[in-house]
């Protein structure tokens, strides 16, 4: 199995750019969004969700890992803890794993983005202010690893699209 994931700060842009790379790839993908609001929903915790969140993705993942196919993941991975068990999940279960993290370079649009975002939350979206954020992560800036590929979500879809797969393609002659 080939998981690209997109990560990154709330707002950030990786939501839409997820949702376009899977209609690009002609694969599926998932959502951490999607899994928590029906967590949510059902009364459960943000903090058990979370780990909920997680504890399903690598079960649904692992009976999966040796099926030639391709997923995108839209999962912010906030913390480097968080990222470094998905990491080492996917190093021993044999999954490929390319990883992209998604940015917003221009504060202001990042800003607007989460102002129209609270005017119609969905459950998992309990905080919708740029400071709020910058408070919670220390950053909006989220740094990639060595072995990931930073996108900037002011440029354009199609320029974000294709660095992203030259990106597939360096990860797959390495």
């Amino acid at each position: 199995m080939h998981i690209i994931l997109l990560r990154g700060r709330p707002g950030s842009g990786k939501t839409f750019t997820a949702s376009k790379l899977a209609r690009r790839l002609q694969c599926p993908y998932l959502s951490k969004d999607m899994l928590h609001d029906i967590l949510l929903t059902h009364g459960i915790e943000t903090l058990e969700g979370k780990q909920m969140d997680h504890a399903f993705l690598q079960s649904w993942l692992s009976p999966q890992a040796d099926i030639e196919s391709q997923i995108i993941l839209d999962f912010p991975f906030n913390h480097d803890q968080e990222y470094q068990s998905f990491f080492d999940f996917c190093t021993h279960t044999g999954i490929k794993l390319t990883s992209v993290v998604v940015t917003c370079s221009d504060e202001q649009l990042w800003r607007e983005r989460l102002k129209k975002r609270a005017e119609h939350p969905a459950p998992n979206q309990m905080i919708t202010d740029y400071d709020e954020f910058v408070e919670r992560y220390g950053s909006m800036i989220m740094e990639p690893k060595s072995h990931e590929l930073l996108v900037d979500s002011v440029h354009d879809i199609e320029q974000i699209l294709g660095e992203v797969e030259g990106f597939m393609t360096l990860n797959k002659e390495n």
